[in-house]
């Protein structure tokens, strides 16, 4: 399966402040979102400070939903991102 390259920021940045990195799913239709976390923290993002969100456009009127648990929230919700795909 090859790689995928994924632009990233952080909050309040601008794309073109954007950082790349590479992605290596394991089914070449899809990756998961515990994959791209994994690409996430490999590129050296501390996801015990940052979280990551991807912006979810098809499903819902649009918005940024969550890979993974706040850390700062007392409990997390069903909409926390498990199980979460992205089309490729």
């Amino acid at each position: 399966v090859p790689p995928v390259i994924v632009r990233y920021m952080y909050d309040g940045g601008l794309i073109g402040q954007g950082k790349l990195c590479w992605l290596h799913p394991a089914d070449s239709s899809a990756a998961t979102g515990a994959e791209l976390a994994d690409a996430l923290r490999e590129d050296g993002v501390d996801l015990e400070k940052f979280y990551p969100c991807a912006y979810e456009w098809r499903d819902s009127s649009g918005g940024w939903l969550s890979l993974e648990p706040n850390p700062d929230a007392a409990e997390t919700s069903v909409g926390d991102g498990k199980g979460v795909t992205f089309p490729l």
